[in-house]
């Protein structure tokens, strides 16, 4: 299977490819199409359009809106199935802090440096 993928700015990119990486060997990417924040919402339309002939992966921030599904309702009330549309509950970047260990892997420090949130709140790693 082949998709087009979009995503806001290259962080929010790298996650959908390294999702689909996960999911299944049998999808490759066909394109990358250009949009940053603003111009993802104006142009989510056009890539609906698009999942008619290829399945369009997007992954865009729920910024100032306060609910994904309304945001999802507002944006494309008419979504065809090969449109997957992904809302990231407040920043992409948030998921990729979820995975501590991952993350502390990643990026070589001690997994008590990771800040943990609980309900809301962030609470730093290491009992402060």
């Amino acid at each position: 299977m082949e998709v087009f993928i979009v995503g806001e700015d290259p962080v929010t990119k790298a996650i959908v490819e390294r999702v689909i990486r996960y999911c299944s060997d049998a999808i490759s990417i066909i394109n990358e199409l250009p949009a940053r924040g603003g111009q993802i919402k104006r142009l989510i339309p056009e890539f609906n359009k698009l999942s008619a002939a290829y399945p369009v992966v997007l992954l865009t921030d729920l910024d100032q809106y306060q609910c994904a599904p309304l945001m999802l309702r507002e944006f494309i009330p008419h979504k065809n199935k090969n449109f997957i549309f992904n809302i990231a509950v407040d920043e992409a970047e948030a998921w990729l802090m979820a995975d501590r260990e991952g993350f502390a892997d990643y990026f070589k420090i001690a997994l008590e440096d990771m800040p943990i949130a609980l309900l809301g709140t962030v609470v730093q790693a290491g009992g402060s």
